[in-house]
């Protein structure tokens, strides 16, 4: 069996609440309700389970739900090794679906923070995970507290593995110069690293695709980086050894569009490790990633 390494320090247990429909300052009882053991790399593990993948999330837990925790994520096909973060306990992030009216809202609470020194245990068990590994994601954002070297060096030690790297900012950019295989950001994401300037993603931008691609191609070039530019409803942009191109957007009834990302994270290191072409993988992905915004779990299970 294929296995891969997904790290993610970050977690989170995710609450998905459905309503008949939700009225603003009134009590709202849901009509259904969904606990899991969640942040992007539970996320990505437990969809990659399901395409028989055996998957290992690396994360940080803290705090007197680590048993609940476990106890959530742990099923076949996912292996849980974390690091125990003393000072941190695990958040809970809340998505609201209102029926009636058709949206999807994320109510976000922010990772705890975490001591530089936990690194070097995060690096220790790393190490030791990537020997039985044939990929490796590394997802999310990094708890603030532990070093910025921390992603570049995990990056580093992947060695010739392929990579996949769905972060931002100066994490992103750390990594860069180790040459990963994969980058997917949003473009919100990649417009923020790259330009330093926001996007918003609810409109169609079409019109920064020339300067988009054109850095794509410039990582490619520099780097032999392949990446894939998320566009929320909209086409995806991509570029690798084809060059550049588009993946149409599959067009659905949207019912919990949290955790799409991390779908198509998933589908995209299945195809990878299955020797689909980069472009193949892709639009594998992205269609993956609209089937799952159609179901009540979303892209979280």
């Amino acid at each position: 069996m294929k296995k891969a390494l997904v790290v993610c320090l970050s977690p989170a247990f995710q609450s998905i609440m459905v309503f008949a429909q939700v009225k603003v300052s009134e009590v709202n009882r849901c009509i259904g309700n969904h606990l899991l053991a969640s942040g992007k790399g539970l996320n990505v593990s437990r969809l990659l389970s399901s395409m028989g993948i055996e998957a290992c999330s690396l994360t940080c837990l803290g705090g007197p739900r680590i048993q609940e925790f476990k106890a959530l994520a742990e099923r076949p096909g996912i292996k849980l090794s974390y690091v125990v973060n003393p000072d941190g306990n695990i958040r809970t992030c809340t998505t609201v679906i209102d029926s009636m009216n058709g949206t999807c809202t994320e109510l976000v609470q922010e990772a705890p923070d975490a001591d530089k020194s936990l690194g070097d245990s995060i690096l220790s068990q790393y190490a030791g995970l990537l020997e039985d590994t044939s990929l490796v994601i590394i997802t999310g954002s990094r708890p603030r507290g532990l070093d910025d070297r921390l992603y570049p060096e995990m990056a580093r030690m992947a060695g010739s593995r392929p990579l996949i790297l769905d972060i931002r900012g100066s994490d992103l950019l750390g990594c860069i110069r180790q040459r990963p295989c994969i980058i997917k950001p949003n473009l919100s994401e990649f417009y923020q690293t790259f330009f330093n300037a926001k996007v918003d993603e609810s409109v169609d931008s079409r019109d920064l695709q020339t300067s988009v691609q054109l850095k794509q191609k410039e990582l490619y070039d520099s780097f032999g980086v392949s990446s894939i530019i998320s566009r929320g409803a909209f086409d995806l942009w991509g570029y690798g050894d084809e060059g550049p191109f588009t993946v149409p957007a599959t067009k659905v009834k949207a019912v919990n569009t949290i955790g799409c990302g991390d779908a198509l994270a998933s589908r995209l290191a299945w195809a990878i490790l299955e020797g689909h072409s980069f472009s193949l993988a892709c639009s594998e992905a992205s269609a993956f990633a609209s089937m799952k915004a159609a179901t009540i779990l979303g892209g979280v299970g």
